[in-house]
């Protein structure tokens, strides 16, 4: 991800997200990375005048609207990762005037990949702008019963609302 380090010596993940101290997200980066000789890093320094400049670059000059190429999902799901889907309404869709339509056409393209084991809800509640249709938790429901009304299975949907992320969870050991 990106990550930006400013005046106050803290790195974000997000614009609006929590800080981390650099030593917290270096340490387990460097744990990462020897845990994963097969992943091939790359860095680059940039410099930008603060937090929004970074967030600017990252999503608009970067990386576009998805934030990972379709090899990199790939490759995800070749070393039995986990995707969350993103529900941020400007993410979704570039007027920001998002639904659970637009949901589905995220969720669509990672199915169209291979990933029907390796995505789950994402969502970001701690801080993205969520479409209109999604006030916090308590529309999961609401999204479940959409995609059932699209005939997707409730195999499917178990998978992606709750069996992916437990599998994941109960596998990876990262101590």
């Amino acid at each position: 991800g990106s990550f930006w380090k400013g005046t106050e010596d803290y790195v974000f993940t997000n614009p609006e997200g929590k800080p981390l101290k650099p030593d917290s997200v270096s340490s387990w980066f460097s744990k990462f990375m020897k845990q994963h000789p097969e992943i091939p890093f790359r860095t680059k320094e940039m410099h930008f005048t603060d937090k929004w400049e970074a967030f600017d670059w990252m999503y608009k000059k970067q990386l576009g609207r998805r934030n990972l190429t379709d090899e990199q999902f790939r490759y995800i799901c070749k070393s039995g990762g986990i995707v969350g889907l993103n529900f941020h309404r400007y993410f979704l869709k570039d007027d920001g005037k998002a639904d659970f339509s637009d949901i589905e056409k995220h969720m669509e393209h990672f199915l169209s990949l291979g990933g029907e084991d390796n995505i789950a809800l994402g969502s970001d509640f701690d801080g993205a702008e969520m479409p209109y249709c999604i006030k916090g938790v308590e529309n999961m429901a609401d999204l479940y019963g959409y995609f059932l009304s699209r005939n997707y299975s409730e195999e499917l949907l178990r998978k992606i609302f709750y069996n992916n992320a437990e599998r994941f969870l109960k596998s990876y050991d990262m101590t």
